[in-house]
């Protein structure tokens, strides 16, 4: 046998096996004598119809079966020849029968790419955010939860500056048509805080029921209209943060100072985790781009495909064209398969592994953290193998990233996110 590589990529090798008819000459005639003892023709007993006539009835299925039979006992051989111990996918290309001279079939093998990570050890510099929360924001949160515990009035005598409308809004053109796609059922919005009143309309005075008609001036482009079927207005009165108040509805603090506080570190926490995702997202890029190699093309494929099956599961009302929903997510599923394929080589490189204890402990941790009524569905549930592969994967993830920050310098880029707010009020 004799396999000649035809092209090759990182991913893929395309290749020609030649086997003289010796080498599979044993497998015709065993296929042959199969097919002849069993085969049943009318008029004839077993074995007495002419042999012409019984080369010519077996002759389709035998070359199909010794095609098959052939490449089968054949491929792992010709894979060993050109190097290859494992891989994802293959296809047969050609195959080409010459009785009594030879047998040729040509193939596609797809793999793994072998992997050279950048040599990271020496060093990555990141410029990473870094978050501050301010009084701005603690302000901001606060008011929130007193929105959260406000008492509402329905109001039917006409809505003032600082009432909430509920609205069926419909933007429609010059002539008065509704433009299909611009209807929003049930939108809440805040008079005086809305977008109609930035850009000039008056809805003062408007009660539950009436429909109105109203023209905005954006910053850019022409006027827009829209017809608003008013369905509701309130009056939020918003309470006071005694500490009467406080203490009967956020139980453990006592007083402004403590509830002020404490929504620091609760915003603190939410940022810190932003800035620790930003900085896994820094270093996920760092790495790709500096290390050179691409994703096979049968793992973009099985992950689109279960990334859609997936989709359609949890939306079965909202259909979408395959071809375009693999179009816009494959450069998702391609940045994911190479991080994958990358994470696995620094995790063998460096003998980085997660233990079944590591697991448990971890599923005991989110059991202990959930209501004590959830506890015992979410035990059956960590008990599926899918989901601990799941927690597995994570403390994986969460171990590589460790053992690349020791090498990472981070020159922070520190932003006070009350600014945000500031940018929100111009």
């Amino acid at each position: 046998m004799n396999t000649t590589i035809e092209s090759k990529t990182g991913v893929s090798t395309t290749a020609q096996v030649t086997l003289d008819w010796p080498e599979v000459a044993d497998i015709h005639t065993e296929l042959a004598q199969k097919l002849r003892k069993n085969l049943r023709i009318p008029g004839f007993r077993p074995g007495k119809a002419p042999q012409e006539m019984v080369r010519r009835l077996i002759a389709p299925q035998l070359e199909r079966d010794f095609r098959v039979q052939v490449i089968e006992q054949k491929l792992p051989e010709a894979l060993r020849q050109i190097g290859i111990e494992e891989f994802l996918d293959f296809s047969i290309l050609t195959t080409d029968v010459h009785e009594n001279d030879r047998f040729e079939f040509k193939f596609r093998v797809e793999y793994d790419p072998e992997i050279v990570p950048c040599d990271y050890k020496k060093g990555i510099e990141l410029t990473c955010n870094q978050y501050q929360v301010d009084d701005a924001e603690v302000d901001h949160y606060l008011e929130e939860l007193r929105e959260k515990h406000a008492e509402i009035h329905l109001i039917t005598d006409g809505a003032r500056p600082g009432h909430y409308i509920q609205a069926r809004i419909q933007e429609v053109d010059s002539a008065g048509t509704p433009i299909i796609g611009h209807l929003l059922e049930n939108e809440t919005f805040k008079l005086g805080e809305d977008y109609f009143t930035r850009h000039g309309a008056n809805l003062e005075g408007v009660r539950p029921d009436q429909e109105v008609r109203i023209s905005v001036q954006p910053e850019q482009g022409d006027p827009r209209a829209y017809e608003l079927l008013i369905k509701r207005v309130e009056e939020h009165v918003l309470p006071e943060l005694t500490d009467d108040f406080i203490q009967a509805t956020f139980p453990g603090v006592e007083n402004y100072q403590a509830l002020y506080e404490s929504a620091r570190r609760e915003l603190q926490a939410q940022w810190d985790k932003q800035a620790e995702k930003e900085f896994t997202d820094q270093l996920r890029t760092y790495l790709l781009s500096h290390t050179d190699f691409e994703a096979p093309r049968y793992r973009i494929e099985h992950f689109l495909e279960e990334m859609l099956k997936d989709h359609q599961k949890r939306q079965p009302n909202h259909p979408i064209d395959p071809e375009v929903w693999r179009k816009q997510y494959e450069p998702v599923a391609i940045n994911d398969i190479r991080w994958y394929l990358l994470r696995k080589k620094i995790q063998a490189t460096e003998n980085l592994t997660v233990s079944p204890q590591e697991v448990d402990e971890t599923i005991d941790a989110l059991i202990k953290r959930s209501k004590p009524e959830y506890r015992d569905y979410l035990r059956t549930q960590y008990r599926k193998s899918e989901n601990r592969r799941e927690i597995e994967n994570d403390l994986f993830e969460s171990g590589i990233i460790r053992h690349l920050r020791e090498y990472v310098t981070i020159t922070p880029k520190v932003i006070r996110t009350g600014d945000f707010f500031k940018k929100g009020d111009a």
